[in-house]
Formats: structure tokens, C-alpha cells, sequence
């Protein structure tokens, strides 16, 4: 489209943080005059993709964003793309979580942004509501495959689904069936834990849940909007659409919560049809909120 046309040639470079060590692309906006001024939105790597995104994600949302009124900035955490590595020995999770605090805190001073919009897919989905939990500029997120516990109803669908298949009762039968590669890792973990001279190599599943669980309690307390789209090709993490709901039951995310399930879309939108219709359903979301 022609806004997309003039977003793409007013596009440029920003370098952010402390240290001018984070390297971004702001995309100005291009259409109606921003309804929210000081808001901008922020694009965050998926893994270690650089800030164009799977498949071009990044670079065709922040465009429509800015066609919609919005200036959307996607830059690169340290060590990814052209931004520079940091300098201290943070964590990944910390290190990861200080680059997007540094980075609005540029945008703060520079650009005059007081609200911000965080979107992710994945790992970037991950840090957008961490980071919502605690930063209260924050206002929304926009999550794409974030990682959920697995809840009953995860399990039921993942092995009770596969017993109309033939081949699944065959394995069933002679000890390959995924099933029991499931009860004997529990009953090893039991063991494990019963046992004194075991040693932790990570955090526990129960403790990932706990964590997740502060992290969007603390987001939705606050009235942060979540925007949140989950694909079926990621079965090994989340198989049906409610599975964020019931992962967190203790906690009111219905006032705050917008749910998608992709059903045809693989992990990284390959498909130009469902990339559109993602797009157009998060640039419809941040009009809203």
C-alpha cells in the first residue's frame, strides 16, 4: 500500500541504551494523525532472528503499525543483529530484560514516549510480559506462541488425541508409545526427587509456572492488555486455544485478555495469507487499547 510505500522510505536508524550499543529501525507514522501521542511500539527479537523478524514479520507489522498512526521501533538485543554485546555478566533472562528497559528508557528521554506497546514471538513474547509485570510505561503486549504450562487438558488432548491411530496402538502396545516415555520420565523425577543426592540442572516445572504465573498476575493487576495467539504447530507446548486460561486459574485475565488460536499457521508465519491476517489482527488490537 502506498502508507506502507512512505513508511518504508522514512524509515531510520535509532541506537539506544546507555551505552548507544542497541541498533534499531523506527518507523514513523505515515497515516491518520496518532490518536495516543507518547505512545510508540516496540518489536523484540524472536530468539536470536535479528530485527526483521521470521520470514519478514517485524519489518511488514511495524509498517502497518506506523500506516495506522503509530511510530514502531524493532531493535536488536545485545549480541543479536548489529547491536553490540553487553559488557556486564548478567544472565541471559536479566541481560534480555535490562536491553528492553534501556531501550524505553531512551525512547522516554529522546522521543518523548510515555506508553508503550511491547510485541514478541516466542522468546520476545516471553520478555514482553515479563517486563510488563514490572514496568509500569508498559500498557499492552502483544503475545505470539509465548511459553504456557501444560495444564490436564493439554495432556488428555496430547495422548488421548493420538489413540485413534492405528499405529499409535501399536506402539502402545509394544512400550514405544509416547506414554510411557511419559510415566517412566515421571516416575525417574520422582525418584530423583526422593533421592538427596540429586542436583538441580534448572529450575523445576512447578517453579517456570510460579514465576510465569507473578509475571501475568502482576501485568493484569495492573490493567496491561494482552494480546495473545497461539499456533497448532506448536503442539509440544500448547494444543488448544483456552490453555493460557486454565494454565493460570487463579488469576482474572478476562478483562484483559484478547485470545487467538492459528489453526493453519506455523510457529513463524511462514504463509503470507496467515502473516496478514496476524498483522491485521494486532493492528486492529493496538487501535483499541
Amino acid at each position: 500500500s502506498t502508507c506502507c510505500s512512505l513508511a518504508r522510505l522514512a524509515e531510520s536508524v535509532v541506537l539506544l541504551g546507555p551505552r548507544r550499543s542497541l541498533v534499531g529501525i523506527r518507523t514513523p507514522p505515515t497515516g491518520p494523525a496518532t490518536r495516543e501521542p507518547g505512545t510508540v511500539v516496540v518489536i523484540l527479537n524472536a530468539g536470536i532472528i535479528h530485527r526483521v523478524g521470521p520470514n519478514r514479520l517485524h519489518v511488514e507489522l511495524a509498517r502497518a503499525i506506523a500506516a495506522s498512526g503509530y511510530p514502531a521501533v524493532r531493535f536488536d538485543l545485545s549480541g543479536i543483529g548489529d547491536s553490540k554485546p553487553r559488557t556486564d555478566t548478567l544472565p541471559p533472562l536479566d541481560a534480555a530484560l535490562a536491553d528492553i528497559r534501556e531501550a524505553i528508557d531512551s525512547l522516554s528521554r529522546e522521543r518523548g514516549a510515555t506508553r508503550f506497546v511491547l510485541l514478541g514471538l516466542c522468546s520476545g513474547a516471553n520478555h514482553s510480559i515479563i517486563s510488563a509485570s514490572t514496568d509500569e510505561r508498559i500498557a499492552a503486549v502483544g503475545l505470539i506462541d509465548p511459553y504456557i504450562p501444560r495444564t490436564r487438558r493439554y495432556y488428555f488432548n496430547h495422548y488421548f488425541g493420538r489413540m485413534g491411530r492405528a499405529q499409535s496402538w501399536r506402539n502402545f502396545f509394544r512400550g514405544e508409545h509416547p506414554v510411557w516415555h511419559w510415566l517412566k520420565g515421571r516416575l525417574a523425577l520422582r525418584r530423583a526427587d526422593a533421592s538427596e543426592s540429586s542436583t538441580a540442572s534448572g529450575p523445576s516445572e512447578r517453579e517456570v509456572r510460579s514465576f510465569l504465573a507473578r509475571a501475568y498476575g502482576d501485568a493484569a493487576k495492573r490493567g496491561v492488555k494482552i494480546f495473545a495467539a497461539f499456533t497448532a504447530d506448536l503442539e509440544a507446548q500448547h494444543n488448544y486455544r483456552e490453555q493460557i486460561v486454565e494454565a493460570f486459574p487463579e488469576i482474572p485475565l478476562a478483562p484483559v485478555l484478547q485470545l487467538h488460536y492459528f489453526t493453519q499457521a506455523d510457529h513463524t508465519f511462514s504463509s503470507s495469507r496467515e502473516r496478514l491476517v496476524l498483522i491485521e489482527m494486532l493492528v486492529k488490537w493496538i487501535a483499541q487499547v
